[in-house]
């Protein structure tokens, strides 16, 4: 076995034995490099990923009137009570890399589980704090430095996708708020947004989108869209946020108002030990475990409203992914609607990246309907994880992914004798 193999094989065995299960697997998919950009690194047009991540968090301001429902009553906080069972129960399910202070979910684990009476004490402040900022109004200056982040942008070729690893005790405070309160927010979102905490949402999502699409997919005129928004998660405005949430999740509210009432500091390391700083200023920053939730509640409004005013066979949105199966002439009222009143919600329609799935029947006449939108048409799209309609194109992809995890896993399996446990 040659070195780089061995060095490939370390890595992946070191993650499985910390107990790192999806980071091992994560990484024979991304093994071969060039993933997590630089920020100095050329993205096409004479633009840098300096220049992306700057662009891709905008100043915000204050919205207009019409980005607001229309709420008639305010309903009364809802206090939350948190015990240290709760801290104790999470802190074995953290996972997670180190944040800027270097600690990472293992090692906040193992402080909190290993040291008997000191960890007790440590589950009973955590409980404690995480009450102080779900129930209270603290100063920003108490807990600043807790709300940081550092910020990587993957490549997606030719853009990039900027994710913020919070810190480690951040993620397990929203994770032990969720515990207690966040079954609030998945009642409120129901089905109407998957993402707002729903058991298996992605999983029902794509199950959904399949029957409707297997039970229609013949017939005359009738498509299932793919809708991809532009810059998503960091083009929802702050202010429409909290105060949707302030109405439609009374338990979790105070705590997202702690978290996202102030701009939130972002470092991004370059190369040789340079770095430079960012505010996230509006939206959500993805990878903060809050996030879904608030994502999902912040678009109710304009899901809502625009169900109003145009129905479909199935509608689906997990966050900003959202899917629907209709006729070609719901699909294009419904599309032309979402243009006009997404932008005020955060929510800017993509067309020349989404998906319009049909038969081989109807792809003459969805091209001329749609031209206009310049969108991707087909018998058959990878969806959230899955693949929808036209049994030869998911048979390929199924067979091109079988082959990939092969090669990615078979090295590992034959070599794995070669080498002495280690820790």
């Amino acid at each position: 076995m040659n070195k780089t193999e061995e060095e490939h094989f370390r890595f992946f065995h070191q993650n499985f034995l910390s107990d790192n299960l999806r980071g091992a697997v994560r990484y024979l998919s991304v093994r071969v490099g060039g993933v997590v950009l630089s920020p100095d690194d050329a993205i096409g047009d004479g633009q840098t990923v300096r220049d992306a991540l700057l662009e891709k968090h905008s100043e915000g301001g204050i919205p207009p009137k019409a980005s607001f429902q229309d709420f008639k009553v305010i309903p009364l906080f809802v206090p939350v009570t948190m015990i240290a069972y709760h801290v104790e129960d999470f802190a074995k399910k953290l996972r997670g890399s180190a944040d800027l202070g270097g600690l990472d979910a293992n090692n906040l684990s193992q402080l909190l589980l290993r040291y008997k009476e000191t960890g007790e004490g440590l589950r009973y402040e955590v409980a404690e704090f995480t009450m102080w900022l779900a129930n209270g109004f603290p100063p920003w200056s108490s807990y600043r430095t807790l709300m940081s982040g550092h910020l990587i942008a993957l490549d997606k070729n030719p853009d990039v996708r900027p994710i913020g690893i919070g810190e480690s005790w951040r993620r397990l405070f929203a994770k032990c708020l969720l515990a207690v309160a966040g079954k609030d927010a998945g009642d409120e979102c129901r089905t109407d947004n998957l993402s707002g905490g729903m058991s298996a949402g992605i999983e029902a999502a794509f199950h959904s989108a399949n029957e409707v699409v297997d039970g229609n997919y013949e017939t005359n005129d009738w498509g299932f869209i793919l809708v991809d928004a532009r810059n998503a998660f960091n083009e929802l405005n702050r202010y429409t946020i909290l105060c949707t949430v302030r109405h439609l999740w009374p338990s979790g509210c105070r705590f997202a108002f702690n978290c996202y009432n102030c701009w939130t500091p972002l470092i991004i390391r370059g190369r040789a030990g340079a770095s430079f700083y960012l505010f996230s200023k509006t939206g959500v920053t993805q990878g903060c475990r809050y996030s879904m939730p608030l994502y999902g509640l912040a678009g109710l409004p304009l899901i809502r409203k625009l169900n109003t005013e145009c129905k479909l066979d199935r509608h689906l949105w997990y966050a900003h992914d959202y899917g629907a199966g209709a006729t070609f002439d719901d699909l294009e009222k419904y599309f032309d609607l979402l243009k006009v009143y997404g932008p005020s919600y955060g929510y800017t329609p993509q067309p020349h990246t989404c998906i319009l799935v049909t038969s081989d029947r109807n792809l003459s006449s969805v091209k001329s309907k749609f031209e206009r939108y310049e969108m991707k048409v087909g018998t058959g799209t990878r969806y959230l994880g899955g693949f929808i309609r036209s049994p030869t194109l998911r048979s390929d992809w199924l067979r091109e992914k079988a082959s990939f995890w092969e090669k990615a896993v078979k090295p590992q399996v034959n070599h794995a004798h070669h080498l002495a446990p280690f820790s």
